[in-house]
This record gives structure tokens, C-alpha cells and sequence, in this order.
């Protein structure tokens, strides 16, 4: 998918020349793939010590925990994490759509079944979300939503949580994630079009 965006701008260095030579674009693949898989370990490091501890003057279920990071620090500390993998832009900041990512990451992370290749769970779980809902898409985002609400719930708000609401995304968000929808529409109406560099 990385690839596919890259080469949408030319002007980023991924060039026709470099992608005609199998050698040169076995390279950019290999330093992409080594990127991303740096990038997952990085962020899995985020969640893992976003979690704080149980606060003992809580029932035992859904307790809050203390010494935890909000939603909005844990995705403000994983955006940090891929900005020094060099995998965004220095535009880019937490919104709404992003902190839900992160909640539903966080959720996924404390899963026992989760815990030997936590990607691939990842990956099964919004498999399994993508069928239960592909014919009611308010469910599936009703879905997310709950699991923000109890993100929140668990380890608490953010005093920032008013700024993230309003946050709008840029150019290079919304067109990764119209890659990752596949929703050529959206693609064909960002307005970084024709290669152009940003």
C-alpha cells in the first residue's frame, strides 16, 4: 500500500526509472518493508507501556487505572514513534479517527489470544469486523465508538480532547487512508494529485 502511494509523487524520489529497474525497486521495497516492520515494534512498545496499573480503589471491572496514558497521549506518543521512523509528516496530529485507531489497538493488545503474533490478531479482528458489519456500516462505527467511550472510561480523558475533536486531517492522512479503504473516489478527489510534492 506504501508503495502505492509513493508512487502517486514522483517528486518524492520514487521515480518510473527506479521502478522499471527490478533491482533498484527491490531495494526501495526492502527499505520500506524494514521501515514498516520497525515502525509495528515501535508503536506495539507505545501500547505496551500505555497501560499504567489498576487503581485498587476501583471494582475490579473496568477499573480506572493510574499512571496510564489517555487516548489522546498514547496516540500523540505513537504518532512521535513513526515520525522518527520517518513515516509521517511533521503535519501530522492526533484527530478523532486517529485516537479511535489507537483504543481499538489498545483493546486488541490486552487480549491473552493476542499475545504471541499481535499483529495478525489485529489483523483477524477488523477481518472479523469487516463481515459482522459489511452490511451496516452505523453499527460498525458504532461499534468504534464504544470502543473509544471505554478507552476513555479505563484511562481516563484528555484535557485535549476538545483540540483532537477539531483537528482536521491533511492531504498525505487522507490519502493513505483512502489506499487503505481502497476507495479510488476519495484518491481522485484529494488535492495533492499528478505527483505533485508536498
Amino acid at each position: 500500500m506504501l508503495i502505492a502511494v509513493i508512487e502517486r509523487h514522483p517528486g518524492w524520489g520514487y521515480t518510473s526509472e527506479i521502478k522499471e529497474d527490478n533491482q533498484k525497486a527491490k531495494i526501495v521495497l526492502t527499505v520500506v518493508q524494514n521501515t514498516l516492520t520497525h515502525a509495528r515494534s515501535s508503536i506495539k512498545g507505545v501500547l505496551g507501556r500505555s497501560f499504567g496499573d489498576p487503581d485498587p480503589n476501583e471494582p475490579e471491572n473496568d477499573r480506572l487505572r493510574v499512571g496510564c496514558a489517555d487516548i489522546v497521549q498514547l496516540t500523540r506518543d505513537s504518532i512521535r514513534t513513526l515520525d522518527t521512523n520517518r513515516l509521517v509528516v511533521n503535519k501530522t496530529r492526533a484527530n478523532l479517527a486517529m485516537c479511535t485507531r489507537f483504543a481499538f489497538l489498545r483493546q486488541e493488545y490486552r487480549k491473552p489470544e493476542n499475545e504471541k503474533d499481535f499483529w495478525k490478531g489485529v489483523d483477524n479482528e477488523l477481518a472479523a469486523l469487516r463481515n459482522k458489519y459489511k452490511a451496516d456500516p452505523k453499527s460498525l462505527n458504532k461499534y468504534f465508538t464504544d470502543v473509544l467511550t471505554k478507552d476513555v472510561k479505563i484511562y481516563g480523558d484528555s484535557p485535549d480532547s476538545g483540540e483532537v475533536v477539531a483537528t482536521e486531517k491533511h492531504d498525505q492522512q487522507r490519502e493513505v487512508e483512502a489506499f487503505a479503504e481502497r476507495t479510488e473516489s476519495q484518491l481522485t478527489n484529494l488535492g495533492n494529485e499528478d505527483g505533485e510534492d508536498d
